[in-house]
């Protein structure tokens, strides 16, 4: 089924809110946002993969996926974040590293987060180490 341009509007702004949403949650948590939305592209252009949210915790640089739904849907969040999608993400973590010429310890980590729009709130999990 193709899905809209309205849907990948409303999917966009979800997953913007999501990731917001995800910013706060660490810094109240005692995170430090390095960078959001790092991308990575190859010689020819093609995006290679996005990290949502780089932060440092204490001594370590943590890499996060955020994955934000509606709660009507039928299947958790981080069902969508499997070994391939991890594969990529540690990929895409050492090349940040090697740009900012950092050697610090790092993790990668999904946070996830169910929004009820009609309460106004947000239900948020946090997966270290992932």
């Amino acid at each position: 089924m193709a899905t809209s341009g309205s849907d990948k509007t409303d999917n966009k702004k979800t997953g913007q809110l999501g990731e917001n949403l995800a910013c706060q949650y660490l810094v109240k948590n005692g995170y430090r946002i390095l960078d959001r939305n790092f991308a990575y592209y190859s010689k020819g252009g093609k995006k290679l993969g996005e990290i949502d949210i780089i932060a440092k915790k204490e001594k370590e640089i943590v890499f996060i996926e955020v994955k934000t739904q509606k709660p009507s849907k039928s299947f958790f969040p981080e069902d969508k974040v499997n070994k391939r999608k991890l594969q990529r993400i540690k990929k895409l973590a050492e090349i940040w590293l090697d740009k900012h010429k950092l050697t610090a310890p790092f993790s990668i980590d999904v946070i996830t987060l169910s929004l009820d729009f009609q309460k106004r709130k947000a239900k948020i999990a946090h997966f270290k180490n992932v």
